[in-house]
């Protein structure tokens, strides 16, 4: 493969970027290969949830946009692997497991600890809003998306830590 042919898959992989809108148009997700997802929240819509029903909307939103995202990037790495010649074996996907057996590989929460997040072993969220933070008209939706974010980015940081010291005990290390 030449070069030409390398810097265009790669500014391809850095332009690859999902965004969906959850159903009732309250949340709005964006993942990219450069950050995470980004969650953004309607102002006015946000005055229709509680604590339970804005998680869930998020967490259901998140869950799309990755499994999108994600998709889309195996696509494009079978392609590459096409044009390579190197064997691409599609039934070597990770079974299935039931919700129970998925781990939960880190936890992270926001600064002033209004949102906590776990983040599961491949694609998927839990978000627990506390202290009433969805409803308080005193808490802005840009102080809960900031929470969010920070939230996401410390158990995503858990996870990264979790992973390299299973990876460090598989070796011996």
């Amino acid at each position: 493969m030449d070069s030409a042919t390398v810097e265009r898959l790669a500014t391809r992989l850095r332009a690859l970027a999902t965004t969906r809108s959850s159903a009732s148009g309250a949340v709005t997700v964006t993942i990219s290969s450069g950050s995470g997802p980004r969650v953004r929240i309607d102002d006015e819509a946000r005055l229709g949830h509680d604590e339970h029903s804005l998680a869930t909307e998020i967490e259901y939103t998140v869950y799309i946009v990755e499994e999108e995202y994600f998709g889309g990037l195996m696509e494009m790495s079978r392609r590459v692997c096409g044009r390579l010649g190197i064997p691409w074996d599609d039934t070597a996907a990770p079974e299935d497991r039931a919700w129970s057996e998925v781990e939960a590989l880190g936890t992270g929460e926001s600064d002033d600890g209004a949102v906590r997040v776990t983040v599961f072993d491949g694609i998927g969220i839990a978000v627990e809003f506390r202290h009433n933070a969805v409803r308080r008209t005193d808490v802005s939706t840009v102080a809960l998306e900031t929470g969010l974010d920070q939230a996401m980015a410390a158990a995503r940081r858990e996870r990264r830590r979790a992973l390299g010291r299973a990876r460090a005990a598989r070796r011996g290390d």
